[in-house]
């Protein structure tokens, strides 16, 4: 038996009373099996829920298996998710902390990345970290975005656009009309902003819900069709974009 801090990113039923848990630690993402914790007489279930950050004692089976014996809160982050983009943006982060797990090599740097989501989030700015959060999980995946000039010839003035398939800034000598479309400096800057800046820095952000909406938009088609991962939970922001 042994106790390991993490954080709770997922539940899948299991019976009438049990749940598998994705439990992330700064070791990785480990499954538990949780007896009896949707029963209402359960004394776990307060501590296992979606967004705890618990301690829990975990019993480990002779082929691997781990079941849960004790859990303890610690606190809960998943406070305050008053708003249906709120709410998107924390589910949004939770399934991608769960499905990029195996690709990243660097485990505690992802988890401190998704913590530092977690704490930092508030209502009016919970899109501003989530594109924070992803630029940090795919700089620990080795994407990072050039930033600093020009992908292709390292020029540093007349930047018109990005690609994150080619991975930095485009300027007009290689914009590709065909294959790219041009951004605003703002757009161009919260780029710039993400991938140089502190994540928890993001709440010095201040643009438009559009904004945000276009970039996020964007990691979304490069993780699914760069790097597999499919992030579900996007169909949460669909509303937003009407």
């Amino acid at each position: 038996m042994k106790e390991i801090e993490g954080i709770i990113i997922h539940q899948l039923a299991q019976k009438e009373k049990d749940a598998m848990l994705s439990f992330l630690t700064n070791e990785g993402l480990l499954s538990i099996y949780a007896r009896g914790i949707k029963d209402n007489k359960s004394k776990n279930a307060h501590a296992v829920s979606v967004g705890c950050l618990s301690s829990l004692e975990i019993n480990e089976g002779r082929l691997g298996g781990k079941s849960l014996k004790s859990a303890t809160l610690i606190t809960y982050l998943g406070e305050n998710l008053k708003s249906l983009l709120d709410y998107a943006c924390f589910n949004y982060a939770l399934e991608l902390a769960r499905k990029a797990d195996e690709a990243i090599e660097d485990k505690e740097s992802a988890y401190k990345a998704l913590h530092t989501f977690l704490a930092m989030r508030k209502e009016d700015d919970s899109i501003a970290h989530l594109l924070a959060y992803i630029a940090q999980i795919l700089i620990i995946l080795g994407e990072r975005i050039k930033i600093d000039g020009c992908v292709y010839c390292d020029n540093k003035s007349e930047i018109v656009s990005y690609s994150l398939d080619d991975g930095g800034l485009v300027c007009q000598n290689h914009f590709d009309k065909g294959r790219m479309e041009k951004e605003s400096k703002d757009q161009i800057n919260l780029l710039r902003f993400l991938f140089m800046a502190k994540q928890e820095e993001a709440s010095r952000l201040n643009l438009s819900l559009i904004q945000y909406l276009h970039l996020l938009n964007q990691y979304h088609i490069f993780l699914k069709d760069n790097l597999g991962i499919d992030i579900k939970s996007f169909t949460l922001f669909k509303p937003f974009f009407q």
